[in-house]
């Protein structure tokens, strides 16, 4: 697991523990997060602390990320697991 994996699994779980819903951007925006460096690490990111049990899907809004111009995203919160 690479660095940048690592620091993604903790900003999901910091936003998931808060109960509120969130998107990716705000892992960059709030938890400080870099860009990754391959297209796809952020999407693999979201899809394995699903599988974990750690998010589950709640819903949908528009991404506030300039490069996104109002692209639709997936909003996450957090199943209240710690796994």
């Amino acid at each position: 697991m690479t660095v940048w994996a690592v620091r993604a699994r903790r900003a999901i779980a910091q936003l998931a523990a808060t109960g509120e819903p969130f998107a990716a951007d705000d892992l960059l925006v709030e938890c400080g997060l870099p860009k990754p460096r391959k297209r796809g690490q952020l999407g693999v990111a979201f899809k394995v602390a699903r599988r974990a049990g750690v998010i589950r899907e709640a819903g949908f809004r528009r991404s506030t990320t300039p490069s996104r111009r109002g692209g639709i995203t997936r909003l996450w919160v957090g199943t209240g697991s710690e796994d």
